[in-house]
């Protein structure tokens, strides 16, 4: 997961061109809430793939858990990855629905199980 492909000449594969990076990610990553959070960032690990301006989906996992404060399960947010530390990244929300993602999302306590973010 985040290793860079290297396109070549062969068949042509629709929208890639000879020579092109791409760059190519697992679509899901579960993290565990108590852990994985401190103060508005979340540890996604190591090599998990997310650019700053990349759109996931945060979904709080079974019915039974409670979601990340600050978080609504099943919404797109806009990630910032930490220039000191890729593994963290902070979530931007899009608040008047204009696709801008103009907030940061201030995180708290309280959740519950494991919650996953689906790489849009």
């Amino acid at each position: 997961m985040g290793t860079g492909v290297n396109v070549t000449a062969g068949s042509v594969v629709g929208g890639l061109v000879d020579g092109q990076s791409l760059r190519c990610v697992d679509d899901t990553r579960a993290f565990n809430p108590s852990t994985a959070i401190s103060g508005d960032w979340i540890d996604l690990g190591a090599d998990n793939g997310l650019v700053t301006g990349d759109k996931i989906t945060y979904r709080k996992g079974a019915n039974s858990n409670t979601a990340v404060g600050g978080l609504t399960s099943n919404t797109t947010y806009q990630v910032e990855v930490s220039s000191t530390n890729p593994n963290l990244v902070r979530l931007w929300a899009d608040t008047d629905d204009n696709e801008t993602y103009e907030t940061a999302v201030t995180l708290s306590g309280g959740a519950t199980g494991t919650g996953t973010v689906r790489y849009r």
